[in-house]
């Protein structure tokens, strides 16, 4: 299976989805763009192919991954990544992102730091489709958790890591099965996340999503 990662950032979260998929016998194959030198391009010990665009204008570095996509079959790609991308992209290719928070709560930046400032009892992150409104295109799914006598802000970004780790794998299984799609994961898939999560040690208090 094909998939294509748009990312500015270490790329831990594809490495251990990624990893946790092929654990499962689930082929997959990473085409992952960056726009600059960032951990992506070597912390991840993955079968892919790598491209990097120095393009700083929006609408060509979309246009340009985009191509790169189409050259390469890919038919739907995952930002994890900290700049806006145009219709060039997302009206070529299915494009989603995962923004940390239970859209539409603290849509920009820091959200985890806002809603942990804000004294919040929960901590929430979204798949949702990549549009011309920021943060704000349909909803794919969601991962919401209980923070209560969670102290440390590094302990809430632990949290969000692992959200951001859940809704790849929620996203890997759309891609693998659009016909039936679900927002929640297979018994297979949802057993290995629990093996991860608990060799991680990262404080994990699931809530349902209204």
């Amino acid at each position: 299976m094909k998939v294509g990662i748009i990312c500015s950032s270490g790329g831990s979260v594809i490495h251990y989805a990624a990893e946790i998929w092929r654990g499962l016998g689930r082929d997959l194959e990473c085409f992952i763009v960056t726009d600059r030198l960032c951990g992506a391009e070597s912390g991840l010990n993955l079968r892919r192919k790598h491209i990097r665009i120095n393009e700083t204008v929006s609408e060509k570095f979309s246009k340009q991954s985009a191509q790169w996509f189409v050259e390469n079959e890919v038919k739907s790609c995952l930002l994890l990544f900290s700049r806006i991308v145009s219709s060039e992209l997302y009206g070529v290719i299915d494009t989603v992102n995962i923004h940390p928070s239970l859209l539409p709560a603290y849509k920009g930046f820091k959200a985890v730091e806002r809603a942990f400032n804000s004294g919040d009892q929960i901590l929430g992150a979204t798949l949702h489709k990549a549009n011309d409104d920021v943060d704000n295109g349909p909803i794919l799914a969601q991962s919401c958790n209980e923070m209560t006598g969670v102290d440390l802000l590094t302990d809430w970004h632990r949290v969000s890591f692992a959200q951001k780790v859940y809704l790849t794998l929620v996203w890997l299984e759309l891609v693998r099965n659009p016909i039936q799609p679900s927002v929640l994961l297979r018994l297979d898939t949802a057993r290995a996340f629990d093996d991860f999560i608990n060799k991680e040690g990262i404080i994990w208090k699931p809530l349902p999503v209204k």
